[in-house]
C-alpha cells in the first residue's frame, strides 16, 4: 500500500536533500535536473508566490517504510481564474530545466503514476496537471494515449515537440575527429594552434570557492554574447542572478558542475557552464568577448570539452533543448525528444481546458496572417 504525505514548506523539502538523490539515482528519470539541489535552489528564488506541492509516495511493509516516488511539484492559481489551481513541476519555468518527471523506484512507475492521481482526485487541491518538459519514453506520456482514466482525470498531450540535440560519444578521441568533415579539422587545428601560439590555456573551475569567485567573469562573457544577439541571457533579473549563484554552489559541493574558461595570455576570452553528472555532461551555458569572434574561441572551447568528455569516459554530451546549427556543427545528430502533458478533471478543469484550446487555436490564426503580412 502506498501513502501519499505532502512537504508544502521550505524546511521540510530542505530535509529530502539525501534520500531524494538516492532514489533519483536508482530511477530511470535520473538527470540533473531532478536533483534536489537543482529543484530547490529553484524553490527558493522562483517559489515565493507559489504553494509548494511535493508529494512523496511511502510504501509500508509493516516492518518498515520506503520512499518509491516522488512528484517535484507546486501549485499555482491561474492569474485570471484565482479559484483554478495548476499542478507543475519543480523547475519547469523562468529556467531551463529539461526532462522533468515523476521519480520511482525502478518498476514502480505505473504503480506510484496511479496513487498519486489517485491522491488529488480524493483530496480536490488542483484542478490542471501542467506538467512539461517531460523526457521521452515516460510513462507520464501514456497517459496523454488513452484519454479518461479512472480517476476522472483526462489527459492530451500538447502537440508542441522540444528537441535536445546530443553527441553519441565515441570511447576514442581519435574516432570522434574522423567522424567529423575535413573543413572541421582543418579549422580546429588552425585556430587551436594559432591560440596556443598567444598563450591558450584551459581553465577548470569546479569548487564552490572557484566558481564564486569566477562567476562574475563568466556572467559578462556571457552577456557580451547575447548582447550581440539581442537577447537578455541567463542573468537578466536579479532572481535570476541569485538562482545561478546558489545552484552552481550547490553543485559544486557535490561535484557535479564545472565553469570552463578559455584563456589567452591569461586574459578569459570564452566560458562554459557544464554538468558533469552520471555518463553524461550537460552543455548549459557559455558566452565570450566577441573582440575574439575571429579567433573562434568559441569554437575551439567547444571541441576541447567534447575531447575532455571522451577522456572522462562519458558516452553522451548533451547540448539540450534547441536545435541551433552549431551544435549539429560538432556531430549532435541525436536527438531527445520533451513533451508536454496536459490533465484536467472536473467542471472546472474541462471550461480551463477548452478555454486554453481556442486561445492557442487564436494565437495561430494571427501567426498566420501576420507571415501573410
Amino acid at each position: 500500500m502506498i501513502e501519499i504525505r505532502r512537504i508544502d514548506s521550505a524546511a521540510g523539502f530542505a530535509l529530502l536533500e539525501r534520500e531524494w538523490n538516492d532514489l533519483l539515482r536508482r530511477s530511470a528519470a535520473d538527470t540533473i535536473f531532478l536533483t534536489h539541489q537543482w529543484l530547490a535552489a529553484w524553490w527558493d528564488a522562483f517559489g515565493t508566490s507559489d504553494s509548494l506541492c511535493v508529494l512523496l509516495c511511502i510504501e509500508n511493509d509493516g516492518h518498515e517504510s520506503r520512499l518509491v516516488g516522488i512528484l517535484p511539484g507546486y501549485i499555482q492559481r491561474d492569474r485570471c481564474l484565482r479559484s483554478v489551481r495548476r499542478l507543475r513541476f519543480l523547475g519547469s519555468e523562468v529556467v531551463t530545466s529539461d526532462f522533468l518527471d515523476l521519480i520511482t523506484a525502478p518498476g514502480r512507475e505505473t504503480e506510484v503514476l496511479d496513487a498519486i492521481l489517485d491522491h488529488l482526485s480524493r483530496s480536490g487541491s488542483v484542478h490542471i496537471l501542467d506538467l512539461t518538459d517531460i523526457r521521452e519514453g515516460s510513462p507520464l506520456l501514456q497517459q496523454g494515449e488513452g484519454g479518461a482514466n479512472s480517476d476522472g482525470w483526462v489527459f492530451h498531450r500538447w502537440p508542441v515537440y522540444k528537441r535536445c540535440p546530443v553527441i553519441a560519444l565515441p570511447a576514442d578521441w581519435n574516432a570522434y575527429l574522423a567522424s567529423q568533415s575535413r573543413r572541421f579539422r582543418r579549422n580546429f587545428q588552425y585556430y587551436q594552434r594559432h591560440l596556443q601560439a598567444q598563450g591558450m590555456e584551459l581553465q577548470v573551475l569546479r569548487t564552490p570557492e572557484q566558481i564564486a569567485e569566477a562567476l562574475g567573469d563568466f556572467q559578462v562573457l556571457h552577456n557580451s554574447r547575447r548582447g550581440q544577439m539581442n537577447q537578455g541571457g541567463i542573468f537578466a533579473t536579479p532572481q535570476q542572478q541569485q538562482f545561478y549563484a546558489d545552484v552552481l554552489q550547490r553543485l559544486a559541493r557535490s561535484g557535479w558542475v564545472e565553469l570552463i574558461f578559455l584563456t589567452v595570455g591569461g586574459q578569459r576570452v570564452a566560458a562554459a557552464c557544464q554538468f558533469d553528472y552520471g555518463k553524461a555532461v550537460y552543455y548549459y551555458q557559455n558566452g565570450y568577448d566577441i573582440s575574439w569572434e575571429k579567433e573562434s574561441v568559441g569554437f575551439v572551447l567547444n571541441v576541447l570539452l567534447i575531447e575532455r568528455a571522451i577522456a572522462k569516459g562519458k558516452v553522451s554530451y548533451e547540448f539540450l533543448r534547441g536545435e541551433q546549427e552549431y551544435k549539429l556543427r560538432f556531430g549532435a545528430h541525436h536527438l531527445r525528444i520533451l513533451q508536454d502533458l496536459y490533465g484536467t478533471r472536473g467542471v472546472v478543469g474541462a471550461l480551463y481546458r477548452d478555454g486554453r484550446r481556442v486561445v492557442a487555436g487564436c494565437r495561430k490564426m494571427a501567426k498566420k496572417i501576420l507571415r501573410k503580412e
